[in-house]
């Protein structure tokens, strides 16, 4: 269809059906232009191209004038078939909201009724701001996790240097005889070494000797063996111990002292024959002998 041509004169107070239509199409061309420069400046972009729909679109012509006056091509978009025969109310809804979703003013599917060209699509800016934000997070937290991860690392590291430098300086002190080693494990291999062989040389000893000198052995049973300070006092000037007798002289204050210092000794099997003798006077109280006898068995 060609643009509609209408010859009206200026002061015409009776215009023709065309010339109204004329100017109702010029109105709607201003309000479309301006909408689209309004759309190029707040978004940055550039229309390629312009679809139209609804009643107005059923125009002859429409889509040439309105291409010669936006600059750009407008071609028309069919309604689905089964909305073509609805009356003008419902096919001017479903354009007004066509054009709604198409301007970016939806929030939703406000029409399930769209199919083909106008299904709905999503909002692919709003989905790809989502996603960059998700990828800045993601990058941020590979980030800080990484940091975190050496911060940790470098700690650690430090504080073994210091337990190194801690077991080295031990071990000098401990071994001063052998050179120090480069680091801990090879120190507490050389400790273990010479642990393991400072047990050996004393399994050894212990089986030269026995666990306890029977000597020693046996002073220490006389000394336990004696009544408390409380019951006797006893100082033992002398003891003489021999493979077959311990013989000691010692001062007590009385005789009935020196016989229970006796009777006490007698109750250790090993001093079970044990005898007084010689009980005589001295200057602080009396001074006495104890014969223990000893043979092999009994100290067995």
């Amino acid at each position: 269809m060609n643009e509609p041509t209408v010859a009206v004169a200026e002061n015409d107070e009776h215009p023709d059906v065309d010339t109204l239509i004329f100017r109702q199409v010029q109105q709607l061309s201003n309000a479309i232009r301006q909408l689209l420069i309004r759309l190029e400046d707040q978004f940055g972009i550039e229309i390629p191209s312009i679809k139209i729909c609804g009643g107005g679109a059923e125009i002859c012509g429409i889509e040439q004038f309105l291409s010669e006056e936006m600059g750009v091509p407008v071609e028309k978009s069919l309604l689905p078939m089964e909305t073509s025969n609805n009356p003008s109310p419902q096919r001017f809804t479903l354009a007004y909201w066509i054009g709604q979703c198409a301007t970016g003013n939806s929030h939703g599917r406000e029409l399930n009724l769209r199919t083909g060209d106008f299904s709905y699509q999503g909002n692919l800016e709003k989905l790809g701001s989502l996603l960059r934000i998700m990828g800045i997070a993601a990058a941020a937290i590979l980030i800080l996790g990484f940091a975190w991860f050496g911060y940790n690392y470098m700690t650690l590291r430090r504080e073994l240097n210091t337990l190194n430098s801690d077991a080295l300086a031990i071990f000098t002190e401990s071994l001063p005889e052998f050179p120090v080693p480069e680091d801990s494990e090879t120190a507490l291999t050389l400790v273990n070494a010479e642990v393991l062989e400072k047990t050996e040389q004393i399994q050894s000893l212990q089986k030269l000797f026995p666990k306890e000198p029977p000597v020693l052995s046996k002073i220490q049973a006389f000394s336990s063996h004696l009544p408390s300070h409380t019951q006797a006092r006893i100082d033992v000037t002398e003891m003489t111990i021999s493979k077959t007798s311990i013989n000691v002289r010692a001062e007590t204050d009385q005789f009935e002292q020196a016989t229970l210092i006796v009777q006490e000794l007698q109750k250790y099997a090993l001093f079970s024959e044990a005898q007084k003798a010689d009980e005589k006077n001295a200057a602080k109280g009396i001074r006495f002998n104890i014969v223990i006898p000893l043979n092999a068995q009994q100290e067995e």
